[in-house]
């Protein structure tokens, strides 16, 4: 009785439905302003968007839903890699992704190519043009490199870095001049460097210490932290730096060692010894759980717990390994795939915790003259790569679920071996790196990329760009920049 249509031009029914849509989204309000959160708790994020929209309360209900593990659930774990490099750890951060990634994957998968992401064209005329380099490089020059970072561009070479945000299409400069440079910032000066925000980085000096530094645009950059490792003896040449933001953990690999690092306070928290390791160790992630360690050519993959360093278990190789990855399936077991030097895939599962069995290989029968050469793991997805032995060319093939690769995969060919794929957004697509014509004309960093669908059988191609700037151990795409043809100036799409 309290909401009256005033009028003569509405009709009766018309009245009615507007009445009744009023009251509902006053009863709402009224509902969920007195007690959000279990009303919350029974809906799914489509319906508590929707019934945010129709009332008064809708920071309320917004932020009541469990939107974090919505994200995580649907997008991977990648979500929070994201979100903690950046700093966004609200829950309205994690509803701003999550309705950003649906909102960009649909277009994504609907082809709206043009609404997805500036054409080169459509780049220049709308100012988004950003100078690197006043001119081309000549032979003489150090070589340049061009790597994304979330939200930032890193660009310039190993005696000077600078950088450009790329917080969104708004905040991209239009000159050169607008770019944050990072004056006092040497990469050469370190044995190996990892970004931990747009604004940080961690890195090994040559005295084997982990130092923390913060860029300041214009200012000479300030070392915050500074912590001897550890290691002992001469700088190892294969030391790598890891970062890990689910757990905020900073990891140091140098030979047989593994040493884990607090990523605020660069307390050290364990340290792990292989024994009989004597090359560069290589890593895959399953973030917030476990990380596995190999030795290319080596015959044991070891995997261990990311928080405490605990043993996971480990899995002797057939023949000498590849490369390797791991994830966790439905039940929260693991699974690790390896690729070994004679062209096989084996699957691997957790069946007791730390107890790992093959459960089936994947060969090369169906494919003649062909080789696997990369293999990785998304969720319940498998990726490989395989180039042809004796011309050039290559294929990305995907298996929808591990547990049934061997049997018939998703497949598509290139003229060009891809170099490599990653599954991004937690399989939503894939992306493939594919080489340049003419490499050294190029500064490192910049690829030719292609995005597949990877529920097509002919992993249909959502987007192609040529001359494409690499990311830096990035999770999330959210942004994408291809340089022009002298490679002076980038142009930039956030997505």
């Amino acid at each position: 009785d309290s909401f009256q249509i005033v009028g003569p031009s509405v009709p009766p029914l018309a009245a009615k439905l507007v009445a009744t849509m009023a009251f509902a989204a006053q009863l709402s309000e009224r509902m969920l302003g007195e007690a959000p959160g279990p009303i919350a708790n029974f809906l799914e994020a489509p319906s508590l968007c929707a019934l945010a929209a129709v009332g008064r309360v809708v920071g309320a209900v917004a932020l009541c839903g469990d939107w974090a593990g919505w994200c995580t659930g649907r997008f991977g774990a990648e979500c929070e890699q994201y979100l903690r490099y950046l700093g966004l750890v609200e829950p309205v951060h994690w509803r701003a992704l999550y309705l950003r990634l649906c909102d960009f994957h649909r277009r994504l998968l609907a082809g709206d190519e043009e609404a997805l992401v500036r054409t080169r064209a459509a780049g220049k005329s709308r100012g988004r043009r950003v100078k690197l380099w006043d001119e081309a490089a000549s032979p003489d020059d150090p070589q340049r490199v061009l790597q994304g970072g979330h939200s930032v561009l890193f660009f310039g070479d190993p005696q000077e870095v600078s950088a450009l945000p790329l917080h969104g299409a708004e905040s991209v400069p239009q000159e050169s001049s607008e770019c944050r440079r990072f004056a006092g910032f040497r990469p050469s000066m370190f044995l190996d460097v990892a970004p931990i925000s747009p604004q940080e980085v961690v890195a090994v000096s040559p005295d084997l210490s982990l130092e923390r530094w913060r860029l300041r645009p214009g200012l000479p950059c300030e070392r915050l932290r500074s912590v001897p490792t550890g290691l002992g003896g001469e700088p190892p040449e294969e030391l790598r730096v890891f970062v890990e933001n689910v757990v905020s953990f900073v990891f140091v690999f140098a030979l047989g060692t593994i040493l884990a690092f607090d990523l605020d306070t660069l307390e050290r928290r364990y340290g792990i010894e292989m024994s009989c390791v004597e090359a560069e160790l290589f890593a895959r992630w399953d973030y917030g759980r476990n990380f596995l360690a190999y030795v290319q050519d080596g015959d044991v993959v070891t995997m261990w717990a990311t928080t405490t360093g605990s043993s996971a278990g480990r899995i002797s190789a057939t023949v000498a390994l590849l490369c390797c990855d791991l994830t966790h399936n439905d039940s929260e077991r693991g699974v690790v795939a390896t690729l070994e030097v004679d062209g096989c895939i084996r699957i691997y599962l957790e069946i007791d915790p730390c107890t790992w069995a093959m459960s089936h290989k994947v060969d090369q029968t169906s494919m003649p003259n062909s080789i696997f050469v990369e293999v990785k793991l998304q969720g319940s997805l498998m990726l490989a790569v395989s180039h042809l032995e004796t011309q050039g060319g290559g294929a990305v093939h995907v298996w929808p679920r591990v547990e049934d690769a061997g049997g018939p995969c998703h497949c598509r060919h290139f003229a060009q071996a891809p170099d490599r794929i990653e599954a991004k957004h937690g399989g939503v697509f894939v992306e493939v790196a594919l080489p340049l014509r003419v490499p050294e004309n190029w500064p490192v960093g910049v690829v030719n990329i292609v995005w597949l669908d990877p529920s097509k059988p002919d992993l249909k191609i959502l987007l192609a760009i040529d001359h494409a700037i690499g990311d830096w151990r990035c999770d999330v795409r959210d942004w994408v920049a291809f340089v022009d043809a002298g490679a002076c100036a980038a142009y930039c799409s956030p997505l």
